[in-house]
């Protein structure tokens, strides 16, 4: 009997759920030039020598058509005052809400105006797993 057999799906979910984590939202330029946006919880270092991250993102996200090695996209982690803005890329559009860009100077990449943390990342590998699609970047 393999491991996953042993884990009730329920349990494991909810045990998972209950680990405090940030909220980001990684955000990519459509060939158009208009930004593209989706909320993600499955963000973490990997390591510091060289920087790495890795994103986690459901494999029927329309995000996925967007990232590619070698691709660069933002990681914006949001303020508490950006829980709107939360809900709005995870899904679940907040008619009003005004999106504010930082101007882009140096990079064709989106970034989120008033996060706490905002990055630029380059996907240098992917991983496909059973539901998700783990990026790992510098």
């Amino acid at each position: 009997m393999s491991d996953a057999a042993l884990i009730d799906a329920r349990l494991f979910r909810s045990t998972m759920g209950r680990f405090a984590t940030g909220v980001t939202v990684v955000t990519v330029s459509h060939d158009d030039g208009y930004p593209h946006a989706i909320t993600v919880n499955a963000f973490l270092s990997v390591s510091l020598d060289p920087p790495l991250v890795l994103v986690s993102i459901n494999n029927r996200s329309r995000m996925n058509t967007h990232l590619h090695i070698g691709k660069r996209y933002g990681i914006n982690v949001l303020a508490a005052s950006q829980e709107e803005h939360s809900r709005h890329f995870g899904g679940r559009p907040v008619e009003g809400l005004e999106v504010n860009w930082l101007p882009r100077l140096d990079t064709d990449v989106p970034l989120l105006d008033g996060c706490v943390a905002s990055s630029t990342c380059a996907i240098g590998n992917s991983v496909r797993c059973s539901s998700s699609l783990g990026n790992i970047n510098r």
